[in-house]
């Protein structure tokens, strides 16, 4: 699997309002390192502030090798993309090399994207909400590390229809195996980032992720608590809905358990149970509907 590419470069022009929802979109798709290119002076500060991920954030009025990661993604302007991002930013993890006029860079090989792409307004997206264990992998009970891990049939199919279609994708999911002592927080960490880059690699995205470690009956003693994130609580819904600026009567909900339709509820998200089977026909059938929530 190719890695994602985590370093943007982009010029800022006459519009520096259109810079933050620039960046928000590009962390959808996994970007965490920023350089701007600009002659104006620019508080980083409230603009980090405003994003809905940690990101780093680096202004130049040049640019220099010294800021550059071996590979970048660059852009001539913050006028945003169209629903392609997840194409390009795949390609250019996996190689590809395009010319794209007006970006100085630094040294051949770079990843820029390619001219043509349609401009579109920054639509109030719709939000898929997916469950892991009996939705993106199957669940083979207390699933930690990457050989443990399997597909769901259609999962990555799935994953990319909706990030084409324009719809955020996020990852709520239960993980009482921290509590349980059967893995570690980092292990967790480590398979979410693995399933994103996955996704990623193939054109589709995972926006962001949310997880609950705790459980009320723990054997890890830190662990050892009731949380209002394990779902049926819908903490971890929620503080995505804050994060990313959601509107709920525009957000599903995935789940293979009662739980996640009740933290949906909560949440005040439409909820679909999932029967098993190929995951991205039972999501097209959804995001085809005409009374889809969305």
């Amino acid at each position: 699997m190719q890695a994602t590419i985590r370093q943007c470069v982009v010029r800022l022009g006459a519009e520096p309002a259109s810079l933050v929802p620039f960046l928000r979109e590009m962390q959808r798709f996994g970007v965490a390192e920023f350089v701007v290119l600009t002659d104006a002076p620019l508080a980083t500060a409230p603009i980090a502030a405003s994003l809905p991920r940690p990101a780093r954030l680096d202004v130049v009025a040049t640019l220099a090798e010294a800021v550059l990661q071996d590979r970048f993604l660059a852009c001539a302007s913050t006028e945003p993309f169209a629903g392609n991002v997840g194409d390009v930013l795949a390609a250019a993890a996996a190689g590809a090399v395009f010319a794209l006029p007006g970006v100085s860079v630094a040294r051949p090989g770079d990843a820029l994207p390619p001219p043509g792409l349609d401009h579109v307004t920054w639509p109030e997206r719709p939000a898929l909400f997916l469950d892991r264990d009996g939705v993106i992998n199957v669940d083979h009970g207390y699933v930690g590390s990457r050989d443990r891990f399997e597909w769901m049939d259609g999962a990555l199919d799935a994953i990319r229809l909706a990030t084409r279609a324009g719809w955020h994708v996020f990852i709520v999911t239960n993980q009482s195996g921290v509590a349980r002592g059967k893995y570690t927080e980092d292990d967790v960490r480590h398979l979410l980032d693995w399933i994103a880059d996955a996704a990623r690699a193939v054109g589709g995205t995972i926006d962001d992720v949310r997880y609950c470690p705790y459980h009320e009956d723990a054997l890890v003693p830190a662990y050892r608590r009731v949380s209002d994130w394990r779902k049926p609580a819908p903490g971890m819904l929620l503080d995505l809905i804050r994060a990313w600026d959601l509107n709920p009567d525009r957000c599903i909900m995935i789940g293979d358990q009662a739980t996640d339709l009740q933290a949906a509820e909560r949440a005040g998200v439409a909820g679909h149970l999932f029967p098993g089977g190929n995951l991205c026909t039972f999501v097209r059938a959804i995001l085809n509907r005409p009374n889809s929530r969305a």
